[in-house]
This record gives C-alpha cells, structure tokens and sequence, in this order.
C-alpha cells in the first residue's frame, strides 16, 4: 500500500460512521488519529483517554468497514514539515516508506507525491474541520 510516488492517502477517522463513509467513497485503507478520536470523546489528546473507552471504540470501527484499519500512528511525522527540497532528500536517502502529515503549507497530494512521498496522512485536521462545519450549521440554524 505504501509506494514511493503514489501515496496511500489516509484521510483519519474518530468513529465507525466516519470509518464507513471513507470506505464507501472507495478508500483502501481507514486510519485514526489519536487527536481527533480524543478530541471527539472530551478528552485533550490519546495519551489522556482510558484503553476500556479506546478499545470498544476501535473495535466498532474495525468491525464496521473491510479493508485495513490502523489505529494509532505507526511512523514518525515531523511538525510543520513544508520544505519540498528537505522531503525529497529523505524520500531520496530512506529504506522505509515516508509519511507526510498534510497541512495546507505542504500543498496538495500530487505535489508529495512527485517528491516520493509513499504515505500522506490527514491527521486531525479532518476532525477540526466537521467540528467547524458543525457549528457553523448550528450558528446559520440560530439565525434562520
């Protein structure tokens, strides 16, 4: 799944229905963040949740879609990383496949990919967004 130049693109989920949607829309692979499936619980990041409330959650989610799950990261992301040239030289010079956490400096998936990038993951932002569009579409319902 992870091929240098053609990234898998993992777009990270907090729920079973998210996990669902993403696969019916022809993903082939769903990820969590442990931000966002924190965040979405009342909790301030992974490391704060209880494993009796993570567990049951992961597991729905696992049990809800049929392609691959990955539950939590499994590489290393480096904060902020934009720097195009930088990202080259260490797809250039590593063994394993490289993970990029998109962001809207980075630019889009075609642009990691022609630096080699083999994985681009979304991370929480995909959380702050439906939280923003949810309260938006409470704010525009106050005032209709």
């Amino acid at each position: 799944m992870h091929v240098s130049g053609k990234p898998l693109v993992l777009y990270n989920v907090w729920d079973a229905g998210g996990a669902k949607a993403l696969e019916d829309t022809g993903s082939v692979a769903i990820a969590t963040g442990s931000l966002s499936m924190a965040a979405a619980h009342g909790y301030a990041d992974g490391q704060f949740m209880p494993s009796d409330l993570v567990l049951p959650i992961a597991g729905r989610l696992v049990a809800s879609v049929s392609c691959p799950v990955d539950a939590g990261a499994d590489g290393s992301f480096v904060p902020d990383l934009s720097d195009h040239a930088l990202i080259a030289e260490i797809c250039d010079r590593a063994t394993i496949p490289v993970n990029v956490m998109m962001s809207d400096t980075l630019g889009s998936v075609a642009q990691v990919a022609a630096l080699g990038v083999a994985r681009a993951s979304y991370g929480p932002f995909p959380f702050f967004r439906a939280m923003e569009a949810f309260a938006q579409a409470y704010r525009d319902a106050l005032v209709s």
